[in-house]
């Protein structure tokens, strides 16, 4: 039954993207970030990825995603 694979590893990738944010999140420097974007325009918010994108390139750290499933990933049928 492939179906029943599909949904575990789709419940693994949820489960896996809970405990990377809650490690993240663990963070007081993280959670500080977070909060602080509450209240900006939607441009604004728009922005704040970008400026994170190009500190993590200025200290050579490897980019991050939304969370969402790999661009290969296909869906399950």
């Amino acid at each position: 039954m492939p179906w029943i694979n599909c949904q575990q590893g789709a419940l693994a990738e949820r489960v896996g993207s809970q405990l990377r944010l809650a490690t993240a999140l663990r963070d007081v420097r993280v959670r500080d970030l977070a909060l602080r974007t509450q209240g900006l325009s939607p441009a604004a918010l728009d922005a704040v990825p970008a400026i994170v994108d190009e500190a993590r390139k200025v200290q050579n750290l490897s980019s991050v995603t939304d969370d969402g499933p790999p661009a290969d990933a296909r869906p399950c049928p």
